[in-house]
């Protein structure tokens, strides 16, 4: 079951806790763009046919340095220079409960090292209108992995419940920050802990040892190298050594020869538990085809699955990319 919380207490853990990741999911709420989720052809017919969407584990992933490099700088941050900011971080919350930061860093150190191969994700980006006849070139090259690719353009509701329940999954833009924006971030939350102490003490100790481990998980998890910036990524994620989700189902696979478990999300609604707009004709605003020698056949065969998804007139949420095809 997702349990309901209070938004005017999520906004505001979020803002003194993770403010840079809260103001970018504002953003994309605001705005008119979308998320997409780039992959090759094959696996959108799979995801239409199976109405899942596979999360894997990300040491199986190209984004498993990327998952070190956010938790090493995050670590070097925190402990250069004889561990200034690290000692500054913990007086602040000492002065709130007592031990509780140095609790929530020994939960953090203990679980990455035990669990951080168990960190499922699927991967998101942001999308604008004007992407919507070509796509990007760059995410073609990434994801389609040397086939035709295909962006399924997402309606991005379902994203703002996770705001205020909890399913036991979570999504989060991807941060690309250089190191002296990491160390601004764990200075504001410094600061505004100590502007913030009376509300603290009132939201309990419990609750603010969860919030700094969450903050060091995902912060990561989100954090990648600023080279990555123009992919504009978007996260889902899930730590079954953490939490258990009703809305996961466990499987195993093979991928490019390789054996491993993965979980998929099933895009079913749960009105409910409040997880709702993830069923297909819903969630799925169009699908785009990167450059291809075989346009006729992969839009006929994604037509046929939207069809049999409960998508009417699927034809009319195709468009084949404009970009030229290089041969």
């Amino acid at each position: 079951m997702s349990i309901p919380v209070e938004i005017s207490d999520v906004e505001k853990v979020g803002t003194i806790f993770m403010s840079p990741f809260w103001e970018k999911k504002m953003s994309l709420i605001a705005s008119a763009r979308q998320l997409v989720h780039y992959t090759s052809a094959e696996n959108a017919i799979r995801i239409l046919t199976d109405k899942k969407i596979m999360l894997r584990s990300t040491v199986c992933m190209n984004d498993y340095s990327e998952v070190q490099h956010g938790h090493t700088l995050i670590h070097r941050c925190f402990y250069e220079n004889s561990g200034e900011l690290f000692n500054a971080f913990i007086e602040a919350f000492e002065k709130i409960f007592p031990g509780a930061a140095k609790i929530a860093f020994d939960n953090y150190d203990r679980h990455f090292k035990e669990h951080a191969f168990r960190t499922f994700i699927a991967c998101l980006s942001e999308h604008d209108e004007q992407s919507d006849d070509l796509g990007r070139l760059s995410m073609w090259r990434a994801y389609s992995h040397g086939s035709t690719g295909v962006a399924i353009v997402l309606n991005k509701t379902p994203f703002h419940a996770l705001a205020t329940h909890f399913f036991g999954f979570f999504a989060s833009p991807v941060l690309y920050l250089r190191e002296e924006q990491i160390k601004q971030y764990l200075r504001s939350i410094i600061s505004r802990a100590t502007e913030e102490r009376a509300y603290l003490v009132k939201l309990g100790r419990d609750r603010v040892i969860n919030s700094i481990f969450v903050m060091l998980m995902f912060s990561s998890i989100c954090i990648k190298h600023y080279g990555f910036e123009e992919e504009r990524e978007w996260r889902v994620i899930y730590l079954p050594a953490l939490v258990n989700s009703p809305f996961m189902s466990q499987e195993t696979v093979t991928i490019g020869g390789i054996p491993q478990i993965a979980y998929k999300l099933s895009l079913q609604d749960h009105p409910a538990d409040g997880l709702v707009g993830i069923e297909i004709p819903k969630f799925i605003r169009e699908i785009i085809t990167g450059p291809t020698n075989f346009p006729f056949p992969i839009h006929e065969a994604l037509a046929d699955a939207l069809g049999k998804a409960g998508v009417v007139n699927p034809h009319s949420i195709l468009r084949p990319s404009t970009i030229p095809l290089r041969t």
